[in-house]
C-alpha cells in the first residue's frame, strides 16, 4: 500500500515535475524519479509502459517490486482517471477510477537488513486538508502465494469511498475467485448534519477460506460474520454475529443513547470464542467468554467508563475510569486476576503457547475521592516461559496525585519497586546471564506545564544494571543513561564464547524512541574486555574508552569528536551524514598489526572522508603501513585507497593499492560498484612479484556470478603473504563464470600448478580442466584433474588422475590415486538428476596395498532428494572384513549397518602414523521418524592398538558396547579393558536432543605403572579407582565423582623422601566448574592435605580452602650435603580465589617447637616458632623466633613477594638478642643487633643493619695447618654405595657453570664493639675494640674501619711483652685477620715481635734493631743473652717457647685459671727489679675496667680505667704503700 500510495502521489504531482519537459523526456524523468525514490538496497522497483502521465488518464503497463530473492509483487496494467481541475479549483481529489488488471503477491518479502537511513523519522498524525472522492476501485484479480498467509488464493476487489465535509460514503466488495469461493462486503454511510449512521458488514466463507487460514482456525471451518446497524447516534443499535462451522461463537449488541451529558454507550458480547482459538489456549477462554461495558462520551469533552467486566475461564477483569474535558485521566480502578481455580498452570494466549503462570493479579487505584495517594500492584506466581521460570514476580506501584481537578496545578509522583525472583533458566547459558533475581526501581514526578521528572529508573540483576535519570516530554527522554556490568562473564554461555571484563557505558542527552532520533554525549569505558576472539582480545585489553557526541535527527547523523580506543587501537569520527549530503571524517589507528595476526607487524593508519551536497556523496579512504611485515616478509610503503561515490543506495568507485614486500612491488587496481542488489568488481588488476590476477566479476541479485578471472603466477609467495600465509609455487589459471535465466550457475576453469607448498600441504604438479553447469544445483561436469606429489592431511599421494564426462544431464566420473607407500585407490561412478533430486552411483571403489585391500563388492548408489537419502545395498570388503549398509534416511528412517571382522589396520594404508590394529565387529539398526528415530547397536573391539594408545601407556584395548534409543534417548552399556590392568564400565542414557544425561562410570582400576613407558624415569606406581555419575545436558553436562588413589608413588616423591601417598577426591562438575566437596592426601611422617571448594574451568570464581601438615624432615634429604637436620611439623591453612589463570592465594603457615641443627656452621636453633601468612603475591612473616643452642635468641618479621617477574621482592627484619655463636674452634661471640634484608631476592638484595658485639673470644689455634695437600681423585666405576656418597658430596658431578650471573647478597652492616674483643692463644693475650662497616657483595666484602688494640701482651716463658699496637680486620668469612706489633728494648738491641695473618694461619715473627737472626733475637728477648751463652736447659726452654709460638700445645696454667674464674685478665708480672706479682682484671661495664695487682712483697695496687670517649680516657691507681695516681689522657691513632 505504501508503494501504491507513492505512485498515486507521483502521478498527481507529475505535471509540476515535468512542466518544463518535452513529451519525449516525460517517461525517463518520471521513471527515474519514482524508481529512485521508492527503491532501497533490499527493494528494487521497476516500472514499464508508463503513458499519459500529463493527462487525466494515466496508465502503467507493469510495476514489479523485488528483493534479493527476486520479484515478490507484480502490478499489471494500472490506471487512474482523475480530475486535475477539481483538485486545483475546489481542493478536492476527484478520482473517477483507480484500477489494475492484475496484482500478484507471490510471497512475503524477505526482511530488510540494510542499514537505516541516517535521518530519523518524524511521528505525525496525518491530516487531510482536502476532500477525497474515489468513485470506483477496480482490481479484477489479486493473487496470493502459498506462504503469504498459508493459502494460495485469488480475489477480486471493487469499491468506492467519498470523504468530504465530515461525511463518509464507502463500499467495498471482495470476492474469492478460486477454490470454494467466499464474499466480503462493506457499506457504510454517515453524515455530520443528521448524525445518521448506516453500517452493513458481511463476511461469508466456506471451509478452507482465507479468513480461517489467516487466523489459523483449527479445521479451517466455514466462517460467517455480520455487523449491522442503522439510525441516528442518539438511538443506535449495532449487532454482531460470528459463526464458525455453523455454530454461533460470538454475538452481541452495542447501544448508543443520547443523555443530558452526552452519548451513553453499552455493549454486551458473549460466546464460546475458544472455538476460534488454537487448542493450547482454549482452557484460558473456557466454554464462554463475556464482555460488558457501560459508559458515557461527554459533550463537554472527556469520557466515563462506568463499568467494564471481562470474564473467561481463567480471566476476571473489572475496571472503571473517567477522563476530564481535556482528556486527562481523573479516575481509574482496575482489578484483574488470572487463575483457573486449580493447581494446574494457566497457559497464556501469547505467541508460541509456552508461557504459563500459576496465578497473576493486577490491582490499580488512581484518583480516589478524599485521597491523594494512588497505588497498585502486579503479582505473578510460578511464571514459566520457554527461556526461564520465575518463582515470583511482584511490582508495587504508587505515589501521590494532587490537584487533579485543577489543570494548571496538577502534580503526580510515581514509583515502581519490584523484582522477578527465583529465576531458573531452561538453558544454562541463559541462567548464567540472568542470575536468580532481576529488580526494578523507578521514581519520578510530573507537574502541570512541566516535563516528567524521572529521578531514578534502575533495572538490575546479576551484576548488570541499566539506569535512566532525566526528563521526559513529548515522547522524548533527556537526561543521563548508563549500563554497568561488573563482569560480563555471566553472559559467556549466551554469547557462545568466553567473555570477560567490565563495562561502564554512560551517555547524556536526548533520546526519541518513536522516531529513532537521539543526541547523546558519551563518556564510557570498558576494562579488560575478552570476547573469546584472540585478535579482538588483544585489541580490547586494558581500558577502552568511548567519548564524544553522536546525534541522529531529521537532518541526518552527526558525530562530534567521537573516539573509541585505547593504547592499541583508536577510531575517530567527526562530521555529518544525510541522504544526499555529507561532511564526515573518520580515522582508524592500529598500533601494531601483530595484535590482529601473529603473521603481521606494523602500525596501520587509515583516514577517510565523506563529502558532498545535493547529490552523490564522495567517499575517499586511504590506509597506510609505513613499515612492517607480512608472513615473514618485510612490508614497506604500503597503502590502499578507495575513491568513489554513494548515490542513494548505490556505491561506485575504484580501489587502488601499492606496497613493497621484501623489496618486491605489489599493486592493485579495480572498479567496484554495488547497486540494486548487484555487486560488480571490474577491471581487476593485481600484481605481486611474479604473480598477476586480472578480470571482472558481477554478482546479481540472485547471488549468481558472471565474469572472467585469470591468474598468471610464476611465484605466489609474495601474493600469499598478503593473505598472511607462507606459500610458494607457480599457478597459471583462467576461470569463466556465467549465469542463466533459469537461475543456474555455470563455470569453466583451466589451471596448471607447479611446486605448490603451504604449511604441510604440498603439490608437486597439477593440471586441471573443467566445465561445470548448474554448479549450485545438480552439477554437470566435463574435465580432468592430474596431480603428482600431493601431501595433504598427513597423506602422501604420489599420483592422482581424475576425469568427468557428461552425457546429457549425467556426469560419469573416475579417479585413480597411488600413495607414496604403495597404496592404490580407485573410484568410478556417475552423478545424474533423478526426480526432484540426484543420484550418485558407484560402480567401483577400492583401496589397498598387497593383500590388505578394501573394495566395493557390488555397485552402489545414493539417491538424494532434498534432505532425504536412500542407500542402495552398499557392501565393502575390507581385508576379509565387511561393511554393509542398506536403507533410507528421510522423514522415516530405515537403515541397517553391519561391520564384521573389520581390521582397523586398513587405515594405516592412508595414515601409517596412526599405527592402528585390532578388529571391530558392529551391528546397528535405525528406524522410525527422523525427529525421533529408534536405533539398536552392538560393538566389539578386540586387541585395538594405536600409536596414541602406546603414547598413553596402553598396549591395546578391548571394547564392548551395546545400546538402543528410546524416543530422544540412547541407552548404552560399555566396558573397556587393557592388559596393563585398566578396567572401566559405562552404563546409562545419553539424550539425542538437549535432554538430560544419566551415565554411571565405574573406574575399576587404572594402574599408574602403565604410564611409565610414556614418562620414563618417573617410576610411577599405585592404582586409581572411582565412580562418577554424569547428568545435565550434552551442552551443559554435570557429574558427581568419587576417586581414590592407593599407594601412589613416583620418582620425584621418592627423591623427597615420600615412599607413597594415598588420596581421595569427591565432588561435582557443573556449569563449567568443579566443586570439590572433599580432597584428602596422606603420606608418611604425618604428611597430609585436605581441600574443598570450587574450581571454574574458565573465568573468575575460583574458591578452594586448604588445610594440611608437612614434616620438616622432608627437607633433610636436600640438606644432606651440609648434614643439616630439621625436626618439626609445618601446619598449613588457606584459600585460593580468582581464576585458574590468575589465582589469588591467601593462607597461614605455622610451626611450633621446631629444631634446626647445621653442623657445617655449628649453629643450632631450637624452640622455633613461626607464624606466616600469604595474601595474593605477598608472604608475610608475622612472627618468627627461636633460641640458639649456644645461648641467646633471634626473631624475624617481614614480607616476601612471590612475583617472580619482579625478582621476589622482600623486606625482612631480623633481631638478635644475646645471640651466642661458637664455631667450635676459633670464634666465640655474644651479639645483639637488628638486620634487614630488602630488595629483590634474585636481583642482589641488601643486608643492612647494626650488630653490637657484647663479647668476643678469638682463640689462636694451638696447631697450624700442616696436613697433606688435596689429591684430585678420579673415581672410575665406583660401587653403587660409593656413587651415592659421591653424588651427595658433589664429587666430580660436572655441575655446569651458570649461564647468567647469580644473585649476590650485598652488605651494608655495621659491627660495633667498643671493647671486649679478646684474642688469645699461643702466648697471645690481647683486647681490642672499635667499629667496622661491612659493604659490598659477599663475594668481595669491603670493610670500612677496624678493631684496634686496647691492651695486649705476648707471654714467652717468663717474659711478658706488651703490644704497642694491634688491629683485627674482618674479611669475607669468620676467620679474622690479625696484626699486632710489640717492642722490647735492652741495653744493646730493640726487639720487634709481629703477629699477623688469619687466625687460622697466624704468623709470629721476631726481628731486631740492629738486625740479628730470629733465634738469636728470641734468645736475647727471653734470657737477655746471646744464643751461644745459653745453657742446655735454657736452650730446651727456648725450643719449647719456639714450639708454642709455632703452634704447639698450650698448657698455660694462667689461661686455665682465667677461664675458670671468668676474669678478663690474669697474669704473673715482674717489675724492673725482678719482683714477681699477680695481676687480675675485669670489665664491670662497657667502658670501665677494674684491675688489682698483688706483689710478692705484700704490696697491693688497684687500678681503674675509664673510657670517656674513644680518644679521651681517665686512669687512676691506689696502692697499699700509699702510692696513688690519677690522670686524664688524650690518645689518637694515626
Amino acid at each position: 500500500m505504501r508503494i501504491l500510495a507513492a505512485l498515486l502521489m507521483f502521478l498527481m504531482t507529475a505535471p509540476a515535475l515535468a512542466q518544463q519537459e518535452t513529451p519525449e523526456e516525460e517517461r525517463g524523468l518520471l521513471m527515474s524519479f519514482i524508481e529512485d525514490r521508492l527503491s532501497a538496497p533490499n527493494r528494487q522497483i521497476r516500472i514499464q509502459g508508463i503513458q499519459g502521465v500529463l493527462s487525466s488518464n494515466a496508465q502503467i503497463g507493469q510495476i514489479t517490486v523485488a528483493d534479493n530473492e527476486g520479484v515478490w509483487l507484480r502490478i499489471v496494467n494500472a490506471s487512474i482517471v482523475w480530475s486535475r481541475t477539481t483538485l486545483l479549483l475546489r481542493q478536492r481529489l476527484q478520482i473517477d477510477t483507480l484500477s489494475a488488471e492484475r496484482i500478484e503477491v507471490v510471497r512475503k518479502p524477505i526482511p530488510d537488513e540494510s542499514l537505516p537511513a541516517p535521518e530519523s523519522s518524524s511521528f505525525q498524525i496525518p491530516e487531510l486538508p482536502i476532500a477525497i472522492n474515489l468513485d470506483a476501485l477496480e482490481v479484477p484479480s489479486i493473487s496470493f502465494g502459498q506462504d503469504v498467509f498459508g493459502l494460495e488464493s485469488e480475489l477480486s476487489v471493487a469499491g468506492r469511498i467519498r470523504l468530504e465535509d465530515g461525511s463518509l460514503d464507502t463500499a467495498l466488495d471482495i470476492t474469492r475467485l478460486d477454490g470454494p469461493g467466499g464474499q466480503f462486503g462493506l457499506t457504510a454511510t454517515y453524515a455530520n448534519e443528521t448524525e445518521e449512521l448506516d453500517l452493513d458488514l458481511k463476511l461469508s466463507e466456506p471451509a478452507d477460506g482465507i479468513v480461517a487460514n489467516a487466523l489459523n482456525i483449527e479445521g479451517r471451518p466455514p466462517v460467517a460474520l455480520e455487523v449491522t446497524g442503522a439510525g441516528p447516534l442518539s438511538s443506535l443499535d449495532v449487532t454482531l454475529a460470528l459463526d464458525a462451522d455453523g455454530e454461533r461463537v460470538l454475538s452481541g449488541i452495542t447501544q448508543i443513547r443520547r443523555q443530558d451529558e452526552g452519548l451513553a454507550y453499552g455493549a454486551e458480547l458473549s460466546g464460546p470464542i475458544a472455538r476460534l482459538i488454537p487448542v493450547q489456549f482454549r482452557d484460558f477462554f473456557g466454554a464462554e467468554t463475556t464482555l460488558e461495558a457501560r459508559g458515557l462520551v461527554k459533550d463537554a469533552g472527556g469520557m466515563r467508563l462506568d463499568t467494564l467486566d471481562l470474564r473467561s475461564a481463567a480471566l476476571s477483569l473489572q475496571a472503571a475510569a473517567e477522563t476530564q474535558a481535556d482528556g486527562f485521566l481523573r479516575h481509574l480502578n482496575l482489578d484483574a486476576t488470572i487463575d483457573n481455580g486449580s493447581a494446574e498452570r494457566v497457559v497464556l494466549p501469547l505467541p508460541g503457547g509456552e508461557t504459563t503462570v500459576g496465578r497473576a493479579t493486577v490491582d490499580l487505584s488512581f484518583g480516589e475521592a478524599g485521597s491523594e495517594e494512588w497505588s497498585g500492584q502486579i503479582a505473578v506466581d510460578a511464571l514459566a516461559t520457554p527461556e526461564f521460570t520465575a518463582e515470583r514476580a511482584v511490582f508495587d506501584l504508587g505515589g501521590l496525585a494532587r490537584n487533579l481537578d485543577r489543570p494548571d496545578a496538577r502534580s503526580i509522583t510515581f514509583g515502581v519497586d519490584g523484582a522477578l525472583s527465583g529465576i531458573i533458566a531452561t538453558r544454562a547459558d541463559v541462567g548464567e546471564a540472568l542470575g536468580d533475581e532481576i529488580t526494578l526501581d523507578v521514581d519520578g514526578s510530573w507537574n502541570a506545564g512541566a516535563q516528567v521528572d524521572l529521578a531514578n529508573a534502575v533495572l538490575s540483576g546479576n551484576g548488570l544494571s541499566v539506569s535512566l535519570e532525566g526528563k521526559i516530554a513529548e515522547l522524548a527522554f533527556n537526561g543521563d543513561m548508563a549500563v554497568q556490568a561488573q563482569s560480563i562473564a555471566p553472559f559467556s554461555g549466551l554469547a557462545g564464547r568466553d567473555l570477560q571484563g567490565a563495562l561502564d557505558l554512560r551517555a547524556s542527552g536526548e533520546l526519541r524512541p518513536v522516531s529513532g532520533a537521539f543526541d547523546l554525549t558519551i563518556d564510557s569505558a570498558a576494562r579488560e574486555l575478552r570476547i573469546g576472539i584472540e585478535a579482538a582480545d588483544n585489541l580490547l585489553g586494558g581500558e577502552t574508552t568511548i567519548t564524544g557526541r553522536v546525534a541522529r535527527g531529521e537532518n541526518g547523523l552527526a558525530a562530534e569528536n567521537l573516539r573509541v580506543g585505547n593504547e592499541r587501537i583508536e577510531l575517530t569520527a567527526d562530521g555529518t551524514i544525510a541522504t544526499g549530503a555529507a561532511d564526515f571524517d573518520y580515522a582508524l589507528t592500529l598500533s601494531d598489526l601483530a595484535l590482529v595476526s601473529q603473521q603481521a607487524q606494523g602500525r596501520l593508519e587509515a583516514r577517510g572522508r565523506l563529502s558532498g551536497s545535493e547529490g552523490p556523496i564522495a567517499i575517499n579512504t586511504l590506509a597506510r603501513v609505513a613499515d612492517g611485515s607480512l608472513a615473514g616478509k618485510r612490508l614497506t610503503q604500503a597503502q590502499i585507497a578507495f575513491d568513489g561515490t554513494l548515490d542513494g543506495g548505490a556505491v561506485a568507485g575504484t580501489v587502488g593499492g601499492d606496497a613493497f614486500l621484501d623489496g618486491v612491488r605489489v599493486q592493485l587496481s579495480a572498479g567496484v560498484a554495488s547497486a540494486a542488489g548487484e555487486r560488480r568488481l571490474s577491471d581487476l588488476e593485481f600484481t605481486a612479484g611474479g604473480a598477476r590476477l586480472t578480470g571482472s566479476v558481477t554478482q546479481g541479485p540472485t547471488g549468481l556470478l558472471d565474469g572472467d578471472l585469470a591468474v598468471d603466477a610464476a611465484d605466489i609467495s609474495t601474493a600469499a603473504a598478503l593473505f598472511l600465509v607462507q606459500a610458494a609455487g607457480a599457478v597459471d589459471a583462467t576461470v569463466a563464470l556465467s549465469s542463466t535465466e533459469e537461475g543456474k550457475q555455470n563455470a569453466t576453469a583451466e589451471a596448471t600448478v607447479r611446486d605448490f607448498r603451504m604449511g604441510e600441504t604440498q603439490l608437486g604438479q597439477a593440471d586441471i580442466e573443467a566445465k561445470l553447469e548448474d554448479l549450485f544445483g545438480v552439477p554437470v561436469v566435463n574435465g580432468t584433474v592430474n596431480a603428482q606429489a600431493l601431501v595433504a592431511g598427513g597423506v602422501e599421494v604420489a599420483t592422482l588422475n581424475a576425469s568427468a564426462q557428461s552425457s546429457g544431464e549425467t556426469t560419469a566420473f573416475e579417479a585413480d590415486a597411488k600413495l607414496d607407500n604403495g597404496t592404490q585407490a580407485r573410484a568410478r561412478g556417475a552423478l545424474s538428476p533423478e526426480g526432484q533430486g540426484f543420484r550418485i552411483g558407484l560402480e567401483e571403489a577400492s583401496l589397498g596395498q598387497g593383500v590388505v585391500t578394501a573394495r566395493l563388492l557390488e555397485p552402489a548408489s545414493l539417491l538424494i532428494v532434498g534432505d532425504s537419502i536412500e542407500i542402495d545395498s552398499l557392501a565393502v570388503d575390507v581385508a576379509g572384513g565387511r561393511i554393509s549398509a542398506d536403507g533410507s534416511i528421510a522423514r522415516i528412517i530405515d537403515l541397517d549397518v553391519s561391520i564384521a571382522r573389520l581390521p582397523l589396520s586398513i587405515a594405516n594404508l592412508v595414515r601409517p602414523d596412526l599405527g592402528l590394529g585390532g578388529t571391530l565387529n558392529a551391528e546397528a539398526t535405525v528406524s522410525g521418524e527422523r525427529d525421533a528415530p529408534n536405533a539398536r547397536f552392538t560393538l566389539n573391539g578386540d586387541a585395538i592398538t594405536a600409536a596414541a594408545l602406546q603414547q598413553a601407556g596402553q598396549s591395546s584395548l578391548n571394547v564392548r558396547a551395546s545400546g538402543e534409543t528410546t524416543g530422544q534417548r540412547l541407552n548404552v552399556d560399555a566396558s573397556v579393558s587393557s592388559p596393563e590392568g585398566l578396567r572401566a564400565d559405562v552404563r546409562g542414557g545419553v539424550p539425542l536432543d538437549d535432554g538430560q544425561l544419566a551415565l554411571d562410570i565405574d573406574l575399576n582400576a587404572f594402574p599408574l605403572a602403565a604410564l611409565n613407558r610414556v614418562a620414563p624415569g618417573q617410576d610411577l606406581g599405585g592404582t586409581i579407582t572411582g565412580t562418577a555419575r554424569v547428568a545435565g545436558t550434552t551442552s551443559a553436562p554435570q557429574a558427581n565423582f568419587n576417586l581414590r588413589g592407593s599407594s601412589l608413588s613416583a620418582a620425584p616423591l621418592q627423591a623427597a623422601g615420600i615412599a607413597s601417598l594415598d588420596a581421595t577426591a569427591a565432588g561435582r562438575f557443573a556449569d563449567q566448574a568443579v566443586t570439590l566437596s572433599s580432597v584428602s592426601v596422606t603420606g608418611p611422617a604425618g604428611l597430609s592435605l585436605d581441600a574443598s571448594g570450587t574450581v571454574p574451568l574458565s573465568g573468575n570464581g575460583l574458591s578452594v580452602n586448604l588445610n594440611g601438615a608437612a614434616p620438616l624432615s622432608l627437607a633433610n634429604r636436600f640438606l644432606a650435603d651440609r648434614g643439616t637436620q630439621l625436626v618439626g611439623v609445618v601446619q598449613l591453612s588457606g584459600s585460593v580465589s580468582g581464576s585458574i589463570q590468575q589465582p589469588v592465594i591467601r593462607g597461614m603457615a605455622s610451626t611450633n617447637g621446631a629444631q634446626v641443627i647445621d653442623p657445617e656452621s655449628n649453629v643450632g636453633l631450637r624452640d622455633i616458632n613461626v607464624m606466616a601468612s600469604i595474601d595474593g603475591e605477598t608472604v608475610t612473616i608475622r612472627s618468627a623466633n627461636a633460641s640458639l643452642s649456644a645461648g641467646g635468641s633471634l626473631s624475624a618479621s617481614g614480607t616476601i613477594s612471590t612475583n617472580a617477574a619482579a625478582g621476589f621482592p622482600a623486606d625482612i627484619r631480623v633481631a638478635l638478642n644475646q645471640a651466642r655463636y661458637a664455631d667450635g674452634d676459633m670464634v666465640v661471640a655474644t651479639v645483639n643487633g637488628n638486620l634487614a634484608v630488602t630488595g629483590a631476592l634474585t636481583r642482589d638484595p641488601v643486608l643492612a643493619g647494626e650488630i653490637n658485639v657484647e663479647r668476643a673470644e678469638i682463640t689462636v689455634p694451638d696447631n697450624l695447618a700442616g696436613g697433606a695437600a688435596s689429591i684430585d681423585v678420579i673415581h672410575r666405576n665406583p660401587p653403587p654405595g660409593v656413587q651415592r656418597t659421591l653424588e651427595r658430596a658433589r664429587a666430580n658431578d660436572g655441575t655446569p657453570t651458570p649461564s647468567a650471573r647469580p644473585s649476590v647478597l650485598r652488605l651494608n652492616v655495621g659491627v660495633n664493639a667498643p671493647a671486649r674483643i679478646f684474642v688469645r692463644g699461643r702466648g697471645l693475650d690481647a683486647e681490642l675494640g672499635g667499629r667496622v662497616q661491612l659493604t659490598g657483595p659477599v663475594t668481595d666484602i669491603q670493610p670500612v674501619g677496624g678493631f684496634n688494640l686496647i691492651r695486649g701482651r705476648l707471654s714467652i716463658l717468663a717474659q711478658r711483652i706488651t703490644f704497642d699496637e694491634g688491629t683485627v680486620t674482618l674479611v669475607g668469612d669468620l676467620d679474622p685477620f690479625l696484626n699486632f706489633v710489640a717492642r722490647s728494648a735492652s741495653s744493646d738491641i730493640t726487639v720487634f715481635i709481629t703477629v699477623s695473618g688469619r687466625v687460622s694461619d697466624l704468623d709470629i715473627s721476631f726481628s731486631s734493631q740492629p738486625a740479628l737472626p730470629e733465634d738469636e733475637v728470641l734468645a736475647r728477648l727471653i734470657f737477655n743473652r746471646g744464643l751461644s751463652e745459653l745453657s742446655p736447659l735454657q736452650i730446651a726452654q727456648l725450643a719449647a717457647a719456639a714450639a708454642e709460638l709455632a703452634g704447639g700445645s698450650n698448657t698455660s696454667l694462667l689461661g686455665s685459671l682465667r677461664n675458670a674464674t671468668g676474669l678478663d685478665d690474669l697474669d704473673v708480672v715482674t717489675d724492673s727489679e725482678g719482683n714477681a706479682a699477680v695481676r687480675a682484671g675485669r670489665y664491670i661495664s662497657d667502658n670501665i675496667y677494674l684491675g688489682v695487682e698483688a706483689g710478692a712483697q705484700g704490696s697491693t695496687r688497684g687500678t681503674i680505667n675509664l673510657d670517656i670517649t674513644e680518644e679521651l680516657k681517665a686512669r687512676g691507681s691506689l696502692g697499699s704503700d700509699g702510692d696513688s695516681s690519677l690522670g686524664v689522657f688524650f690518645e689518637r691513632d694515626y
